[in-house]
């Protein structure tokens, strides 16, 4: 039987000088030499390790930023010039509109006109009869086609006829609500107003064409 090499390590406890022993294997020995070399080689190892993907993360992190600061010019400088762009091309919002704009604006194509306008009105019933004639303007043997709203205001408020018609800003949300005319040359409109010319602060006669475009607002003067 082979027998077991052991390796015998002599050290002093004290100041007495007496020494003792320990016996161990050698190959545990040898393990532990080994260790006693390799732990600080390790130590060192993976602490230049870690130096090293810290400062390449660094590194990384630096040009990250400079990349983000660099994007967010860019975007900004686009929105710059998006917004410098926007009212020169973008439509007008109609609900946006002052309604006083509308109020004070004539409109007539020259597709049709309201001739032989009359108001007449009668105080103590407090209404008032519009009456005029939708004719067409220019001659030819094709039918017009449209609707017909007469709008008044009083105070700030809007009124219509047809009176079921929803106005909004001194226009009809829907154009199709008025009352339809189909003509070669001419259709006469009489209509009651329940109102008082003491209390209008405007009154005007609004056409629309099959299309839904406003061909003529006509104001009625109210001071004669």
């Amino acid at each position: 039987m082979k027998k077991k090499e052991t390796i015998t390590l002599i050290y002093f406890r004290d100041k007495s000088g007496k020494a003792r022993t320990f016996k161990m294997a050698r190959s545990v020995f040898i393990v532990l030499v080994f260790l006693a070399f390799l732990i600080p080689g390790a130590s060192v190892y993976f602490g230049l390790m870690y130096k090293v993907v810290s400062d390449d993360l660094r590194i990384r992190l630096v040009a990250l930023e400079r990349e983000n600061a660099s994007v967010r010019q860019s975007l900004k400088a686009i929105e710059t010039k998006r917004l410098e762009f926007i009212p020169s091309t973008q439509k007008p919002n109609v609900s946006s509109s002052k309604p006083d704009d509308f109020d004070s604006k004539t409109i007539n194509t020259g597709q049709v006109d309201a001739n032989n306008l009359e108001v007449t009105n009668f105080e103590e019933r407090k209404i008032l009869i519009v009456s005029f004639d939708v004719i067409k303007s220019r001659i030819a043997d094709v039918k017009m086609a449209g609707y017909v709203f007469i709008v008044w205001k009083m105070d700030d408020n809007y009124y219509c006829l047809p009176q079921t018609t929803e106005i909004k800003n001194g226009t009809p949300v829907k154009y199709t609500a008025g009352e339809g005319f189909d003509i070669k040359n001419q259709k006469h409109f009489t209509k009651t107003l329940s109102a008082t010319l003491d209390k209008l602060r405007l009154l005007y006669i609004l056409i629309y064409d099959n299309n839904g475009t406003i061909i003529l607002k006509k104001n009625v003067d109210l001071r004669s």
